[in-house]
């Protein structure tokens, strides 16, 4: 270097890195650099003489040459991401001029334009200030650019409505503010973001429905990640992730803007036939309800799925939910299929949506903030938080805006974040009543077909056939001999059999069915025959809806486990002791309404006596609850040992079967074979094998009596399943020896 000093390289000498700290800069920068460490002439471990200098001295004046190059380039750059930072600012000076709730291109997007464009590239010597590019931002502004964009944006996203082809213009933005446009996010950019709320939400459903104008202003269409590498000759892509003024780090890690684009948007089939039920169910048209329309109505439904069926009618209690949590709710719980809803009265609407505002305090959950608010002065800069509350919003001010005086004004200071979602509200129980076949809403809904009577040759009505059809010639004293579990079945059947065997005069029915039951406790005396049944039999959660529900014993309910914990506090409080201890948590917990019943007879109680008699009454009722708790966890204790005995024997058979399959297909000696090595594994003479044992095969240890039909449908996958015991006994690896078949 002392050397090339001498010849007058002084600033390239000084540009040339000693280090290898710089080298992936160099790389993104000049793919072709070669540090000059590296260089093939310096990196000889020999001392420099005059004679060696001589002939390397041409090679090491080249390499210069290609430094100078690089040092010119490289002010290049860097003169160009100055530019891009005033013309960046610019924008950020005549942003909040254009409205905050006006579509308008990204920062990103702007530096393409070609007016700025032309600026950036212009010459070194071209004074270049910031009046510049807003003269150049306001001229664009001239020519319609928002408009235009607007435009193109919207059409490419009305385009991904399947079925349908929108024109240019307005007709496709009318099309997206339709309710039945709903789109999803694909992108995995929310798990990144500051916002625990807004990570949990994606965490419990990452395919959460969008509608306008959500989807429109979702911000994985303006901001894209950040790259962890960059290759060589990627320095634009270097430089815009590098930009601070693109960062989004107060809202989103490792995130900066990007260009506008709406492909990580997809339509959302299932939610869209759902919104289409809500809308046939509300007496609205689907081509022309919009989403505004439909928030303006809000109306309240019901699942109909959720109640078998079972429609308002004064008496039943049913979960009432909004349109929005209703297409959730059947995302989530019903898998999008094929749910029927009916929506009830308006009073009814009415009593739901005050009982919504309680309904946190009536779950011990705290008040649900939203956060709607956006910073108008920060829109689109560094600076920008995202969706705040008030609070956060006048603290954002006093640190960021210290300038400001006066009250903060929606518009000039602060605007409603478009791509926030309406604050959530609970669902909610109660009793609507029933909805009359006149009631309309103000739309007409589709006319129905008519019904077309099928009839016989002779003009009579065709009798009804199936493996149903001779329930309604049965007698009805056959029902004395069933089940309760087939009784509370038969119940659902049809509303002739529910009004039968749902009345009171019915208990006969019930306690004949229940008298085949000996060693099941006796119904307790505040449920009903059928409530009793549908507890025992039926393995639905009584919270969530869930199935597989575990039998809370001591509570009268079934909760299952996806329900989580914080549903089970919402159920049960600890309030009432026992001198039970072998479930010492369950048996010292009570739901939570009976202790609201409690406490409000025991505050209107004032005579200290009445409230010694009262307290000691429930402790004789909590006593007999826990023994009838005892008695139902014995109960259902040695009825699972027992099933859990048959279902062995099922499997035992169904193997032994299985084994005289495989045995005339000549499979024999592999079945010799697998049982050997399966009674040396229960033996415990060796570990545990390489290969899946024939009683761990999924296609084995099914509970179900094997027939020709299902035998016919596993045949392939057992001969397959042979074929790797048989590469297994002679210790070759065939193809697919892998594979599980314990799934």
């Amino acid at each position: 270097m002392d050397r090339l000093r001498g010849l007058g390289y002084n600033e390239e000498v000084d540009y040339i890195p000693t280090r290898d700290y710089s080298a992936r800069l160099h790389d993104v920068f000049d793919p072709d650099h070669v540090p000059f460490e590296k260089h093939p002439v310096v990196k000889v471990a020999r001392p420099l003489t005059d004679q060696m200098w001589s002939k390397i001295e041409s090679k090491m004046i080249e390499h210069v040459g290609q430094v100078t190059l690089r040092i010119v380039r490289h002010k290049r750059h860097r003169l160009v991401e100055a530019r891009k930072e005033l013309a960046l600012q610019a924008w950020f000076a005549l942003r909040p001029t254009l409205g905050p709730t006006l579509l308008v291109p990204s920062p990103v997007d702007i530096l393409a334009l070609p007016r700025i464009d032309h600026i950036i590239e212009s010459s070194p010597e071209a004074g270049v200030t910031q009046q510049m590019f807003e003269h150049a931002i306001n001229q664009e502004l001239e020519f319609e650019l928002v408009q235009r964009f607007r435009s193109v944006e919207i059409e490419k996203l009305a385009a991904k409505i399947p079925g349908v082809y929108f024109p240019f213009g307005s007709t496709a933005e009318r099309a997206l503010k339709l309710a039945t446009s709903v789109f999803v996010c694909k992108s995995h950019m929310h798990f990144s973001s500051n916002d625990p709320d807004t990570v949990a939400a994606y965490e419990k459903d990452h395919q959460l429905p969008l509608f306008y104008p959500e989807f429109l202003y979702h911000p994985c269409n303006s901001m894209r990640r950040r790259a962890s590498f960059h290759g060589k000759g990627e320095y634009e892509k270097y430089a815009i992730d590098n930009n601070m003024l693109l960062g989004v780090d107060k809202q989103y890690r490792n995130c900066r803007k990007g260009k506008w684009s709406s492909e990580e948007l997809v339509t959302h089939d299932k939610a869209r036939s759902v919104v289409r039920k809500i809308l046939e169910a509300c007496g609205l048209s689907a081509s022309r309800t919009t989403v505004a329309r439909l928030d303006e109505l809000d109306p309240r439904l019901i699942c109909l799925k959720c109640t078998y069926g079972g429609k308002a009618d004064g008496e039943r209690i049913c979960s009432v939910w909004s349109w929005r949590n209703a297409v959730k709710h059947c995302l989530k719980v019903h898998w999008g299929g094929a749910v029927q809803w009916q929506m009830i009265l308006q009073e009814d609407a009415e009593k739901a949506r005050t009982l919504e505002l309680l309904e946190p305090a009536r779950r011990s959950l705290p008040a649900i903030k939203s956060r709607p608010w956006r910073c108008t002065l920060c829109i689109d800069t560094p600076s920008d938080c995202g969706r705040m509350d008030m609070e956060k919003l006048t603290d954002h001010f006093s640190e960021s805006h210290a300038n400001h005086e006066g009250q903060l004004e929606e518009g000039p200071h602060y605007y409603r974040a478009l791509e926030a979602p309406l604050p959530r509200v609970l669902t909610v129980k109660m009793v609507p009543q029933a909805v009359p076949a006149t009631v309309k809403n103000d739309s007409t809904p589709p006319q129905k077909m008519p019904r077309i009577r099928i009839t016989a040759d002779n003009g009579r009505p065709r009798k009804i056939r199936g493996r149903l059809a001779a329930l309604r010639s049965m007698p009805l004293d056959i029902v004395y001999e069933l089940h309760p579990k087939d009784v509370l079945t038969l119940a659902r059947t049809s509303k002739q059999f529910r009004k039968i065997l749902l009345g009171r005069a019915s208990v006969s029915i019930w306690k004949s069915a229940f008298s085949k039951l000996p060693t099941l406790p006796e119904c307790p005396p505040e449920m009903s025959y059928p409530a009793w049944a549908h507890l025992v039999f039926d393995l639905d959660c009584h919270v969530g809806l869930f199935p597989l529900a575990s039998w809370m014993v001591f509570h009268l309910m079934r909760v299952a486990q996806m329900c989580g914990l914080e549903s089970a506090k919402n159920v049960v409080d600890f309030i009432l002791r026992t001198n039970h201890h072998e479930f010492s948590v369950e048996t010292k917990s009570c739901l939570i309404e009976a202790k609201i019943k409690f406490l409000e007879k025991f505050k209107k109680l004032q005579d200290c006596k009445e409230r010694e008699a009262f307290t000691a009454k429930a402790e004789d009722e909590a006593e007999v609850r826990v023994d009838h708790g005892v008695r139902c966890h014995l109960w259902l204790g040695k009825e699972t040992a027992k099933q859990e005995a048959i279902d062995a024997k099922i499997r035992s058979a169904r193997k032994d079967a299985i084994i005289d399959e495989l045995c005339e297909l000549g499979f024999g000696e592999e079945i010799d074979y697998m049982s050997d090595l399966e009674s040396d594994f229960l033996h415990g003479a060796i570990s545990r094998p390489s290969i899946t044992l024939l009683s761990n095969v999924a296609a084995v240890k099914k509970a179900i009596p094997l027939t020709k039909q299902e035998w016919f449908s596993i045949e392939k996958k057992m001969v397959n399943y042979m074929k790797q015991i048989r590469a297994h006994m002679i210790g070759e690896e065939a193809p697919g020896y892998t594979k599980n078949y314990n799934t």
